[in-house]
């Protein structure tokens, strides 16, 4: 008993809220379900600390969402399985200390708004149908700018709802998300100040030359643009126009 009352002291804020009773019982059932078998991580569990810490480690490749619904299923998992036992309650005290710094983690990741799929899907076909004029022809054949090419392609084909979270770049569970991936490129890429993001976006500032520069189109395919949608998609014309 002592044990029980010394976790729900030490539940960090983020997991502690409790729904209605009304809804419990469809709550707990959904934590012993799987939505998405043929994706599913395997490896994961909460049996006892060393599982838990094995769990974290399994998604440390993966975004900060996708670490947050794992770990945080795991923790409720064990809070409400029928028959805890002490095992159990070390693996909750390694998912609770992980929990206690997401807010933080969270709150230090950049904020990349997300471009829409039609912009993305515009501009790389323009890439692929040869209607844009790089400054660096070189560009286009390096791994870095393919890579981005497939990421943008994958993301203008996604399910409706479906998110980049919860959508694999390949075969393997543990690599790097479509949401991870698109993070860790973008940080690369894009200045923390605003000013200079605006400054590197454009080859011209004229409106009537504006053109995306090379690294503003990589940031396009990697699903950013500190531009609005309606001068992107201005932009986008006026290039296509233009050949």
């Amino acid at each position: 008993m002592q044990r029980a009352v010394e976790h729900k002291r030490k539940q960090p804020e983020s997991v502690t809220a409790s729904a209605p009773k009304t809804k419990a019982r469809k709550q707990d059932s959904h934590l012993y379900t799987d939505d998405n078998p043929s994706t599913t991580l395997h490896g994961t569990g909460f049996q006892d600390s060393t599982v838990a810490q094995r769990t974290i480690d399994l998604v440390q490749k993966r975004s900060l969402t996708y670490q947050f619904q794992v770990i945080n299923t795991m923790f409720h998992r064990a809070k409400h399985h029928p028959h805890p036992n002490a095992r159990m309650h070390g693996a909750m005290d390694i998912f609770s200390k992980w929990l206690e710094h997401y807010p933080a983690k969270k709150k230090q990741l950049p904020d990349y708004k997300k471009a829409g799929r039609a912009v993305v899907q515009a501009y790389r076909e323009a890439v692929e149908n040869n209607q844009l004029q790089l400054a660096n022809n070189d560009l286009l054949s390096s791994e870095p700018f393919q890579e981005a090419l497939r990421w943008a392609k994958m993301y203008v084909n996604m399910p409706p709802g479906k998110r980049l979270a919860n959508t694999l770049t390949c075969e393997d569970p543990q690599e790097p998300d479509m949401e991870s991936l698109r993070l860790t490129n973008l940080q690369k890429l894009v200045p923390d100040d605003s000013k200079d993001r605006d400054s590197k976006a454009w080859r011209s500032c004229e409106e009537k030359h504006k053109q995306v520069s090379d690294l503003h189109l990589q940031w396009i395919l990697w699903g950013f643009s500190p531009a609005e949608k309606q001068a992107l998609a201005a932009v986008r014309t006026m290039t296509s126009d233009q050949r």
